[in-house]
């Protein structure tokens, strides 16, 4: 049995077997590869870290990567800017899956939300002033931006959305919105 969130807990990969993954697909070949052969050593040099959402059975159910980077302010729109000139600390939402057996039930929107939870919590301690996704295609340009994120004055598959916008919508989550 799921929780109301799919999943009971949400853990660092490492604290998880890897061979649990060999089964774990979201449907697109270049995560689940990148999941099963290169996040740990992803996660050890540094590059991001893997935050993985486990059911009951300690099966991976879902999972997200965050990192630090910047932005250049040219490419954003004022508001996003902030009148900060230069490189704008952020917060990337490298990737993001769900198991395929469990799409169309929502659970995507509840990741992304835990994912804004734990980027805003970061960037308590280490500034950042955006949460940056680069969406796959079109189609997750529209699912972002119906989620909060604004897509760059240039248009492309890059999108933001400020971490004052991130605590707003974290806030009308409540806290027991990211019990795990």
């Amino acid at each position: 049995m799921h929780s109301s969130n799919g999943w009971d807990h949400i853990v660092p990969i490492d604290n998880i077997d890897r061979s649990l993954f060999e089964e774990f697909t979201c449907g697109v070949a270049q995560f689940d590869t990148w999941l099963l052969r290169e996040s740990r050593t992803a996660v050890a040099r540094g590059q991001c870290q893997v935050h993985v959402c486990i059911d009951n059975t300690c099966l991976p159910v879902a999972f997200f990567t965050l990192s630090s980077t910047a932005i250049n302010s040219d490419d954003l729109s004022g508001s996003s800017r902030g009148g900060i000139h230069g490189q704008i600390p952020a917060t990337l939402l490298g990737k993001l899956g769900v198991r395929s057996d469990l799409t169309g039930r929502g659970l995507g929107t509840r990741v992304l939300h835990h994912a804004m939870q734990f980027a805003l919590d970061a960037s308590m301690k280490v500034s950042s002033r955006l949460l940056v996704v680069d969406a796959l295609n079109d189609g997750l340009v529209s699912w972002y931006t119906e989620r909060g994120f604004i897509q760059l004055p240039s248009g492309g598959l890059r999108l933001v959305c400020k971490m004052s916008k991130i605590r707003n919508i974290c806030n009308r989550m409540g806290a027991n919105y990211f019990t795990v």
